[in-house]
């Protein structure tokens, strides 16, 4: 990239003429650019993600993301999975329908059972 180039080019007033202008330098997050002009309104200008990637900055946040996932596919089960179900001796789960169904049975026969 050419560093005498400008990466990119926005009208940011109509009439008015520039006179001011400042960057954010302590929010490396969120880059913002104030800019001043004489009719002594200030427009605030959010820089673009895409504008803020260089090709080394990129290269770097792809080999993580692929490091991170490599190492969330090694682990164990993902935070948030199911927990497998230790059944009692050898019995076979039920699929959850049928546990669905037998719940469901069990609660009409309550209710019916009930005066």
């Amino acid at each position: 990239e050419n560093p005498h180039e400008p990466l990119c080019e926005q009208k940011v007033v109509r009439k008015a003429k520039l006179t001011k202008i400042t960057f954010n330098t302590k929010g490396l997050e969120a880059p913002v650019i104030l800019v001043g002009d004489d009719h002594s309104c200030v427009s605030s200008l959010k820089l673009s993600p895409n504008l803020r990637w260089t090709a080394v900055t990129k290269a770097e946040a792809d080999a993580r993301a692929k490091a991170e996932a490599e190492a969330a596919a090694s682990s164990g089960p993902r935070r948030g999975a199911p927990k497998p179900i230790q059944g009692e001796g050898d019995e076979q789960q039920k699929p959850p329908r049928e546990q669905e169904i037998e719940k469901l049975e069990k609660i009409i026969a309550n209710v019916l059972k009930s005066p």
